[in-house]
């Protein structure tokens, strides 16, 4: 991808759309803006924060990319950063913040040449960052987890033909008692 002259604008729109998605969050935090779902107040344009929290992850490590490896971004581009960071705050997903922390992973390990050590470290937060997402919000991490399992149980049971179409909502109470 390096060699393609225009992935840094690329980018930057990814980029600039976050800072946008950010804007609306922060106004509809503060009831300037009126959010797209009844249960929750911040959905960006989205119909819910969780998929808001993803876009805004995917919009935060390309800020960081693009702080790491252009010299003009750099001043601006912790501002941006500040901005799309509030945002995925506000959208409380831990998938977001997951991901986020990921990603700032991956690029602390193959674009910033740091030591083992601070490596190591950022490993260690982002363990952490998951296990507090985990405990954050418990009972709907519970309830993921059993559906997994019990999916992974009607997958077992029929691994090739399954259970046809609108087979998993027909079958999974009864894998789930």
């Amino acid at each position: 991808m390096k060699n393609n002259k225009y992935y840094k604008y690329l980018l930057g729109i990814i980029v600039l759309s976050g800072i946008v998605e950010s804007i609306i969050a922060i106004l509809q935090r503060f009831s300037f803006l009126e959010s797209n779902h009844s249960l929750f107040s911040v959905t960006g344009t989205f119909a819910n924060p969780g998929p808001l929290g993803g876009f805004l992850a995917i919009c935060l490590v390309a800020g960081i990319g693009l702080s790491i490896t252009r010299n003009s971004f750099r001043f601006i581009g912790a501002f941006v950063c500040l901005i799309i960071l509030v945002g995925l705050l506000l959208t409380d997903s831990r998938a977001g913040w997951i991901a986020a922390m990921s990603g700032i992973l991956f690029l602390s390990r193959n674009k910033i040449h740091l030591s083992w050590r601070c490596k190591s470290m950022l490993s260690m937060i982002l363990l952490f960052v998951c296990l507090t997402m985990y405990l954050h919000k418990k009972a709907s991490a519970d309830g993921r987890l059993l559906i997994w399992y019990c999916t992974m149980d009607m997958i077992a049971d029929k691994p090739f033909l399954g259970y046809g179409s609108n087979g998993w909502i027909a079958n999974y109470t009864r894998w789930r008692n």
